[in-house]
């Protein structure tokens, strides 16, 4: 990681030796290899990280070890074309593995992944060779279950699935485009009804300027399905998560 993040070359013999000595990482803490892990992953660059070191790649998730060269071939070119996100990057890796939501599953388990991680990861995998249905009863179903913030994302790794693919990306767009009609009319409709605003923030004793800030935080996570509309959830989250200057 910081050789990528500052710019230098790990001497051959040093190099040799790290991958020589991979399976040392088994008597590693899991956690510091989750935080490891995913800083190298949304590094620019990193499907040539991923490709120069595979053998401790493999070492701390086995369960990406097994893939044919063509599909590693796929899995290194769907990292190459993705933003630096660890949710689509992390879709990326399992993606061409068999069973690949389950074994996502056990790599999540192990390395203490985050529920919003895993839930975004999980959207992906499954959604990823799936052709979506236009019609509103499915768009509004399929919104409800992964929420707004991952039906962005699953349109981000599907592009890229379809590019690698050469799969038809102009039906998917026309598709997209119809999802995000959705997703405007949801968001304005719960933008409109919010139980809480910067009025009622400010008068819980927070400055004018924190208020603005907590309730653009509070509202994404409300559109997001992260929070409950309801004043008498909202304001103790608030006070919780939010000191008063």
């Amino acid at each position: 990681r910081l050789s990528k993040q500052l710019g230098f070359e790990i001497e051959s013999s040093t190099k040799e030796r790290i991958t020589a000595s991979s399976e040392l990482l088994t008597t590693i803490k899991q956690e510091r290899i989750s935080k490891e892990f995913l800083n190298l992953l949304v590094m620019d660059g990193f499907e040539l990280i991923y490709k120069e070191y595979s053998s401790i790649f493999n070492t701390i998730i086995p369960e990406i070890s097994t893939i044919s060269n063509t599909k590693l071939k796929n899995t290194l070119n769907l990292l190459k074309i993705l933003h630096n996100n660890h949710i689509l990057r992390l879709a990326a890796l399992f993606l061409y593995t068999d069973n690949n939501i389950e074994q996502f599953k056990q790599v999540a388990l192990r390395l203490h992944f985050d529920k919003k991680t895993i839930k975004g990861v999980i959207t992906l995998l499954k959604y990823a060779k799936t052709d979506l249905k236009p019609d509103k009863k499915s768009i509004l179903a399929l919104i409800r279950e992964v929420n707004i913030q991952n039906v962005a994302l699953l349109f981000a790794f599907k592009y890229a699935f379809y590019t690698i693919e050469n799969k038809d990306t102009l039906t998917l767009a026309e598709i997209q485009a119809l999802y995000q009609k959705e997703i405007d009319e949801i968001t304005q409709m719960k933008v409109q009804n919010l139980s809480i605003n910067i009025s009622k923030i400010e008068e819980m004793g927070y400055s004018s300027a924190d208020s603005a800030v907590i309730y653009e935080t509070i509202k994404g996570k409300i559109i997001n399905n992260e929070l409950p509309n309801s004043e008498n959830s909202l304001k103790p989250y608030i006070l919780k998560h939010y000191k008063r200057s």
